[in-house]
């Protein structure tokens, strides 16, 4: 099928008229063909209930294309991430259509095998992708090679995964498969030796998917590109994440061949969160505190996450023991250093692979081996603030979504050491600033409660933050709330009185036409 929209308006008009006529065959392919054209557009409830209606109707006249709805079926299953419902269909569909060697059938049950195999047994994976490129169907040629590539990639054979991604490619452009072009774009960047490196590709796939409709790979770009820190602006890893979330996708069980999958092995197995209560996780389980058998290995990860560079040794023991002799203090350190990088490396402990790196008098952490929530949180929040600042239409559901990440005060159990000071001003101004544009966005667009909710979170951060007690009374006067407004001012009247400064009058309700402009 060519572009899915195109694929779908055609498959419409061929379904009225297969209808119209009484023909169950024609009747079959076109639900098939309008399933696949769903499932392309994520519009995966209407498609399962296309292929299931093709599959009943060829199944009753006794067609030999009864794979085809079959193979869509798996399909659907496959994108939401339940690979046993998938290979069921798919092996079903492999075993009528081989035997009648019914060629489109056999390539796309293939295909689907091979994507779902991968996820418990490798070898057998790459032998069904294998087949279906060795089978030459012309119109599934793009996909047999992007699957071969994926599942070499799963397999960690770069180089066979480069040149599929290559082929595909060069498929795609002769058969002006735009979709499949943006597919063999995403697995050159990631099966590459440094994909944020070369990641530039990325951006041209994901405009390709959002053009042509397709957005569950979309959303799927959008994950790898913030999953290994690709500077697209645009990337809305969050948005994505709910997007698939919202269609059925099963996103923590997206282990079948493709470029989730993929991304899921890149992704560091060690979090440290600093936003709230200090955690470390391994593998989504926390650290047990007697792992780290003293306080100090907690304050020497917490200096290299916060400091974001390397640290001179006598720097860290100036920080941990400041009245002691460094003659001292320079075991002390070299015992956390060890407890600190057997927390950290991923079993079996391979010192090779920890994120904790040393070298002559400097220490620092490998950021590549670990996810850090502040970090995310604001390389999250900056583009939010500019998409705010550019009018774009995403802006509010990006500020919200940025909004969201931030799960408490930093090192809220730790507020006032020096050396966490910096960053720690730096988040603090950062939500400050996202929840002023979250207010001013849902005031806008007339949102009462939800401007007031926002204000409040935002007189949590600063009591004393004049214009955000002025906007709340503001957004209650405009909403009818005159008891509330009052209370609110009273509330606003004391802070300024405790700071010795003239409060405001108090304001009057805007009318509707002034609130609209």
């Amino acid at each position: 099928m060519g572009l899915p929209r195109d694929g779908l308006a055609e498959a419409e008009t061929a379904l009225r008229l297969a209808e119209t006529c009484g023909d169950p065959f024609l009747t079959a392919l076109a639900l098939t063909v309008r399933g696949a054209a769903n499932n392309c557009l994520g519009v995966l409830d209407p498609a399962l209930a296309d292929f299931a209606a093709a599959r009943d109707l060829l199944q009753r006249i006794g067609s030999r294309f009864l794979a085809w709805p079959l193979c869509g079926l798996g399909d659907v299953h496959r994108t939401r991430g339940r690979p046993e419902r998938a290979r069921a269909a798919y092996e079903e569909a492999l075993a009528l259509a081989e035997p009648r060697r019914e060629v489109l059938g056999v390539s796309a049950a293939l295909i689907g095998l091979a994507r779902v195999r991968a996820v418990d047994d490798l070898p057998a994976a790459r032998a069904l992708a294998e087949r279906a490129v060795a089978l030459g169907e012309p119109l599934r040629h793009v996909k047999a090679l992007l699957t071969r590539g994926w599942v070499a990639l799963m397999a960690e054979d770069r180089k066979a995964a480069a040149a599929d991604a290559s082929r595909a490619a060069a498929a795609a452009r002769v058969r002006r498969d735009d979709p499949g072009l943006a597919e063999a774009l995403v697995l050159g960047v990631l099966s590459s030796d440094a994909p944020t490196r070369h990641s530039t590709p990325l951006a041209e796939a994901i405009q390709i998917w959002a053009e042509t409709g397709c957005r569950i790979e979309e959303a799927a770009g959008r994950i790898v590109a913030g999953r290994i820190g690709a500077t697209i602006v645009e990337a809305g890893i969050d948005l994505a994440e709910r997007t698939l979330r919202a269609v059925g996708v099963e996103l923590e069980s997206r282990r079948v061949a493709g470029p989730l999958a993929v991304v899921a092995c890149l992704t560091p197995a060690v979090s440290i969160r600093l936003l709230g209560v200090f955690q470390v996780l391994r593998e989504g389980a926390p650290i047990p505190s007697h792992a780290w058998q003293s306080r100090k290995a907690r304050d020497l990860l917490k200096i290299l996450v916060t400091r974001r560079r390397p640290v001179s040794r006598d720097h860290l023991m100036e920080l941990l023991w400041p009245e002691v002799e460094p003659t001292r203090s320079g075991n002390r350190l070299s015992v956390l250093l060890t407890t600190v990088r057997d927390v950290l490396a991923p079993p079996p402990r391979d010192t090779d692979a920890t994120p904790l790196i040393t070298a002559g008098n400097t220490v620092w952490l490998d950021r590549t081996q670990v996810r850090i929530d502040v970090e995310e949180f604001l390389s999250h929040a900056g583009p939010a603030l500019e998409a705010h600042r550019r009018g774009q239409a995403d802006a509010t559901d990006r500020l919200l979504a940025a909004e969201a990440e931030h799960t408490g005060a930093f090192l809220e159990e730790d507020p006032y050491q020096d050396w966490a000071e910096p960053l720690a001003d730096e988040v603090r101004a950062t939500y400050i600033a996202l929840l002023r544009a979250v207010v001013s966005r849902l005031r806008s667009a007339g949102d009462v409660e939800g401007a007031v909710r926002y204000s409040l979170r935002l007189l949590e951060q600063d009591y004393y933050d004049e214009q955000a007690h002025l906007d709340l009374i503001q957004v209650q006067l405009d909403a009818g709330h005159h008891g509330e407004a009052l209370r609110r001012y009273r509330v606003y009247v004391r802070r300024m009185t405790e700071l010795g400064v003239e409060p405001r009058p108090f304001p009057h309700a805007r009318s509707a036409s002034r609130r609209a402009g």
